[in-house]
């Protein structure tokens, strides 16, 4: 129940500013991005049982991929909004410099981009492997080879023999940190078969339910888990989910 009232008073937190948030068009002014970004920035002040601190750096990547993702507009629209807000002025500066950075960045050339991309992934912090691979993907659409090859092996290792690359993992376990559930299920199939690790059910298991407890429509193949799993091994996950204390990758 504590859980529970925890999560609520997050989401309530979340949207607090000059309002709620409205609606622009067809478009959500925050926009969830945004909201979680901020979430990430005020940590230490919103109640919530997975963020014990503040993550400036996380939340700064976020806002990058968002600017460099999300249409002018839309972005420009956002950061008015946050701007009129009563949130922090130091995440208002952070917003206004992530979006400087994106459109300085859409400016740079295929091999620019892909030698950027290279940057991102040797610094330190959460979130820099996600934009790293978002450099990488606009490199490989405006002509890079290297950029090109590299998504071309990405793409090849969906095929489970190839998947589980130590970048690839990385990438993924970012998601998952994020809150992805489809990168939680496809995290699970990988414990369920045993790619790239030994057969573990009871992460398995873990992984479908808190994916299918993020998103109930997800596809995810948690039933067939449960039968393959002992009583033990959904014992245990029912207790990393119900506890909020996720097991190690």
């Amino acid at each position: 129940m504590l859980r529970v009232l925890a999560i609520g008073l997050c989401l309530l937190f979340v949207g607090s500013g000059s309002s709620v948030g409205e609606e622009r068009g067809s478009e959500k002014i925050p926009a969830k991005d945004v909201e979680n970004a901020h979430t990430y920035y005020r940590a230490r002040i919103v109640p919530h049982p997975v963020l014990l601190e503040s993550d400036p750096v996380y939340a700064e990547n976020l806002l990058r991929i968002f600017a460099l993702t999300a249409p002018d507009a839309v972005v420009d629209g956002n950061l008015a909004w946050v701007r009129e807000s009563d949130w922090e002025t130091g995440f208002k500066e952070t917003f206004a410099r992530a979006i400087r950075w994106a459109r300085d960045v859409r400016d740079m050339s295929a091999d620019g981009l892909y030698g950027l991309s290279l940057g991102e992934r040797e610094r330190n912090g959460r979130g820099f492997l996600l934009v790293a691979k978002k450099l990488r993907d606009m490199a490989a659409e405006r002509g890079s080879v290297a950029a090109r090859r590299e998504v071309e092996r990405a793409d090849r290792s969906l095929d489970p023999r190839g998947l589980w690359t130590p970048y690839m993992l990385e990438l993924l376990k970012a998601d998952i940190e994020r809150g992805d559930p489809a990168s939680m299920a496809l995290m699970a199939y990988r414990y369920e078969k045993g790619e790239g690790t030994k057969v573990d059910l009871a992460k398995a298991y873990y992984r479908y339910l808190r994916a299918e407890q993020l998103d109930p429509g997800i596809d995810a193949t948690r039933e067939s888990v449960g039968r393959k799993a002992s009583d033990k091994e959904r014992l245990q996950a029912l207790r990393w989910l119900a506890e909020g204390k996720p097991p190690e990758f």
